[in-house]
């Protein structure tokens, strides 16, 4: 996902950030692209985070 920043004049890159449910401790941090997902990513991410 990107967004544009009006401070920066540019577009920058925010991150999916995955954090354990019990004690919060960061899982995973991924930069996704600035497209619309078509869950095919979604997919790739959840089974990778249950092979973790």
């Amino acid at each position: 996902m990107n967004m544009f920043n009006a401070k920066y004049q540019d577009y920058c890159y925010l991150p999916l950030l995955i954090f354990e449910g019990l004690i919060g401790k960061l899982v995973m941090a991924i930069l996704c692209l600035g497209k619309t997902s078509t869950g095919k990513e979604s997919a790739a991410i959840n089974s990778y985070h249950k092979a973790l």
